[in-house]
């Protein structure tokens, strides 16, 4: 998984937040993140399949 640079200005104020903002900033994140990784995951299974594709056109 890569690693995500966040801004203290932004992830500061957001963690010490009372609220709901701290939970949603981090969720986002996290399903940016987790997204990221199933797309690319899906990506590399194909790849296999398009190289014997290619190869026996």
């Amino acid at each position: 998984m890569p690693f995500i640079v966040v801004d203290t200005s932004i992830s500061l104020p957001a963690t010490l937040s009372p609220g709901e903002l701290m939970r949603r900033f981090w969720v986002v994140l996290a399903l940016g993140a987790l997204t990221y990784e199933v797309e690319h995951r899906q990506l590399e299974l194909g790849e296999p399949s398009t190289r014997k594709a290619l190869s026996a056109g």
